[in-house]
């Protein structure tokens, strides 16, 4: 299983990884995510940080560390509080410096300040080098009627005109319904909804058909993989494969790195008896049309 797992991770990308730099306090830097990914014969990772953008650290991890050719780090900046919320300045500025997904609000979202009502604080907002952060000043997508605000059309439609990918950060359900739809209407071609089920609860069947209509896909982390149980065959399968990409949110303090997490994840979907190749559609392909680079096979990769 373990020497399975090795050879799946060849190719693969991991659209959610946390390092350094960053307010909060991480196992890795961008240089060391990048060289062992790449070592690993990974094809790509997309760098996340909740507080701040992210692509300058993909830029110099591309430019000065040791990474093999054709391996490619990319950069996400999610719309915090530290944008303004949603800022289409800050989506232009993340464009224009390459990065390859632009975020929903995650610890600032609405949908996330419902959830914490449950489940306490984001672990995020504590686990910091230095000062904790103000607490988040809610960041809110639809309006009192349930539509989608101005200012979030604005911003999608940056991303579509930027070409690169959407995330729907830590919306709700009904944010994350709508926010989707309205970026397929506004043409965004390339839509992650982050942390699917886990953020925005719904059943496999819904968003099999949120996904089919508006060729968004539903990301699952290693977290999620882990903890689906017997429930993990029926909901990947459920929503559909060619739906689903793999990432692993590892580098907070206190979790392992990329490249482990990312086979643990592996090991689990073997485990529970997908096919390589179905393996392969969530962890290479579709993952591969999210960042605009089309599919690479494992063989690809080993050569």
């Amino acid at each position: 299983m373990t020497d399975s797992a090795q050879e799946l991770l060849r190719g693969s990308i991991d659209m959610h990884l946390h390092c350094d730099p960053s307010p909060q306090l991480r196992v890795m830097d961008a240089f060391q995510a990048a060289e062992e990914a790449s070592a690993a014969g990974m094809r790509a990772i997309v760098l996340k940080d909740h507080l701040t953008g992210m692509e300058d650290a993909a830029w110099l991890a591309m430019a000065h560390a040791d990474v093999a050719d054709p391996f490619e780090v990319f950069g996400s900046h999610w719309l915090n509080n530290q944008t303004g919320g949603w800022n289409v300045y800050a989506v232009d500025k993340a464009v224009a410096f390459g990065a390859k997904l632009v975020g929903a609000p995650t610890l600032a979202a609405y949908g996330e300040k419902l959830r914490q009502e449950g489940q306490g604080v984001h672990p995020a907002e504590l686990i910091v080098k230095s000062v904790v952060p103000m607490k988040p000043r809610v960041v809110y997508t639809l309006d009192d009627a349930g539509a989608v605000r101005p200012e979030v059309v604005e911003c999608l439609d940056r991303v579509a005109e930027g070409g690169i990918a959407f995330g729907t950060g830590h919306l709700s359900t009904e944010e994350v319904w709508a926010t989707v739809r309205a970026a397929h209407e506004r043409r965004v071609e390339r839509i992650c909804i982050t942390h699917a089920l886990m953020t925005a609860p719904a059943t496999p069947a819904d968003y099999r058909d949120l996904c089919s209509a508006t060729g968004a896909v539903c990301e699952f982390t290693t977290f999620q993989v882990l903890t689906l149980g017997d429930a993990l065959v029926e909901t990947l399968r459920g929503i559909g494969i060619e739906h689903v990409t793999l990432s692993t949110d590892a580098g907070l303090k206190g979790s392992s790195g990329g490249v482990e997490s990312y086979l643990w994840l592996l090991a689990k979907l073997l485990e529970a008896g997908f096919a390589e190749a179905e393996i392969d559609v969530m962890s290479k392909d579709v993952p591969g049309r999210l960042l605009g680079l089309g599919s690479r096979s494992r063989e690809e990769a080993r050569a």
